[in-house]
């Protein structure tokens, strides 16, 4: 049976009683406020005299005692999961967010059907329970592209292997500006993944606000199951799309480089929308829809979006931003090669 029970209101029955027991004690004893001083040691003298007293007390701190955890235990069973609370309320899919305090309590609890994943490049320090996957095992080269995905059934079989199911909510950061995470959470959702988030502000917000961690990833959970969609090719594009989204009205290209990679050569057409700045904050986290919309006011929303970086890592974060935040009316596609791809082509470029 679901506990609901307000801790604001176990917190005014505490009171409550502490109030009920002074009341009682002080009146047994008949101090008044001379006697106050040697309360203690009246307490001590009449202790077989007022057992109820005594009782009381002890129940008392036993209920103290159990607060914290019939907290926990109250946010777990409120019909829906651990982390049922909004981290923020300007996102289009708020429940692929989530922050400190929110994983604090899953990582407290030890809940069960949590998959915390750590996918930084390098990883020395983890959050504890977290487990880790190399991103380089999810990655293959084909045609050119550096950075491609692995076939559908290799990258299910690596999820499943590592715990992730259906029935899994998948938790992911790392320690590298957002980056390697982003990609991994475009890799699931496009594969339907019904429950992932994204870690606002990454590692470096959980260091920050003094949490612990632990010198090694965790070994993985059982294997899972998880029916995936092979929806990825709804996802992304290829050399041969952007080459016609280039003259097409239908599409815009956006570069979510630096200022300096972009002015150093980039796709004929392109606009430059950097990756810090634009879409994250220089702490990693997110910025506001507000901000979001102020960033992208130039852009129509009657086209479609193709994101390019270097090799489909800060695009697949600016994929979350149009797609979780923004909601964005038409396609948006991430070209997954990028950069990297481009260049290996000879494809025309602009300076």
């Amino acid at each position: 049976m679901p506990n609901h029970c307000n801790p604001l209101r176990k917190k005014t029955a505490i009171r409550l009683v502490t109030f009920i027991i002074l009341l009682y004690t002080f009146a047994g004893l008949g101090l008044s406020v001379n006697y106050m001083i040697n309360f203690t040691e009246r307490i001590m003298k009449n202790f077989l005299v007022y057992p109820v007293a005594v009782i009381l007390m002890a129940a008392l701190f036993l209920l103290a005692a159990c607060e914290r955890g019939a907290e926990a235990q109250f946010e777990l069973n409120w019909d829906g999961p651990l982390v049922h609370s909004v981290v923020r309320n300007d996102m289009h899919n708020p429940n692929s967010l989530i922050d400190v305090p929110m994983l604090m309590r899953i990582v407290e609890r030890a809940a069960d059907n949590f998959v915390i994943l750590d996918v930084s490049p390098n990883p020395e320090d983890v959050i504890p329970t977290a487990i880790w996957i190399d991103r380089s095992t999810l990655l293959r080269n084909f045609e050119g592209n550096f950075n491609a995905s692995q076939p559908f059934e290799v990258l299910v079989s690596i999820f499943e292997a590592n715990g992730i199911g259906n029935d899994t909510t998948v938790i992911v950061y790392d320690n590298a500006n957002g980056m390697h995470a982003g990609r991994f959470f475009w890799w699931l959702r496009a594969m339907g993944h019904p429950d992932v988030r994204l870690l606002d502000g990454g590692l470096r917000a959980w260091e920050d606000s003094g949490q612990p961690l632990q010198a090694m990833a965790s070994p993985p959970p059982p294997p899972a199951r998880f029916t995936a969609t092979n929806n990825l090719q709804y996802h992304y594009v290829g050399l041969a799309h952007v080459l016609y989204a280039q003259t097409s009205p239908a599409w815009t290209i956006l570069d979510t480089r630096s200022p300096g990679e972009f002015n150093s050569g980039r796709i004929p057409g392109a606009i430059l929308l950097s990756y810090i700045g634009d879409f994250i904050n220089p702490d990693f986290t997110f910025r506001t829809l507000a901000e979001y919309e102020q960033s992208f006011a130039g852009l129509s929303r009657d086209t479609g979006l193709i994101l390019y970086c270097g090799g489909g890592l800060r695009s697949a974060v600016a994929y979350f931003v149009f797609t979780e935040i923004l909601n964005w009316p038409q396609p948006v596609r991430m070209y997954e090669g990028g950069w990297n791809n481009w260049s290996w082509a000879g494809a025309p470029v602009e300076n």
